[in-house]
């Protein structure tokens, strides 16, 4: 694979939101080149006879907890835990200024 251009690893690191200074763009061209001259390799390799793994770990199993049906509040119960409420609304202070 041929080297990357300092214009590809400026383009890479605009998609990061990276700012690189000269000397960086420079490091991480050949740094980055390396690494996919690496894959390249990895690609040309023969799976043929590689079974694809789905599964990593067996007896994978989901350890959530089990939903529990709760009443729903009520308004009242709702707004008792506020310090203003006006016509069943809880009462902030403003946000933004007009």
């Amino acid at each position: 694979m041929a080297k990357l251009s300092a214009q590809q690893v400026e383009y890479v690191a605009k998609l990061a939101h990276l700012s690189l200074a000269p000397s960086e763009v420079a490091l991480y061209q050949d740094q980055l080149s390396r690494i996919l001259e690496y894959v390249g390799k990895l690609g040309q390799m023969n799976t043929k006879k590689v079974a694809p793994t789905y599964q990593l770990i067996d007896n994978l199993a989901n350890i959530t907890r089990a939903d529990t049906a709760k009443p729903p509040l009520t308004p009242t119960q709702a707004l008792s835990g506020t310090k203003t409420t006006h016509n069943g609304y809880i009462v902030t202070q403003p946000i933004l200024n007009q």
